[in-house]
């Protein structure tokens, strides 16, 4: 029986042989992202702007709303969307 796999591991490896889904030459960009946000993560001012940003953005239901003058009869009815500014 297969048992489910929880890929990828802690370091961001896909099985034994280790190996990333990301094209080669994006590694060294990668590499870098990594490293940046490890001393990153650790900044106060950097986890309130994330916090603010995850809370105005990230799963934030957008209004939508049919508008004005448009004709209720209509077989298409087109709603505009507006973020939360």
């Amino acid at each position: 029986m297969n048992k489910p796999l929880s890929l990828p591991d802690a370091n961001g490896l896909f099985g034994s042989f280790g190996g990333r889904f990301v094209a080669e030459t994006l590694m060294p960009l990668i590499l870098e992202l990594q490293d940046e946000y490890a001393t990153a993560k650790n900044d106060p001012e950097f986890q309130r702007q994330l916090a603010y940003f995850q809370g105005d953005y990230v799963a934030a239901p957008a209004r939508s709303t049919l508008p004005s003058g448009s004709p209720s009869t209509s077989a298409a009815r087109v709603f505009t969307s507006s973020v939360k500014s």
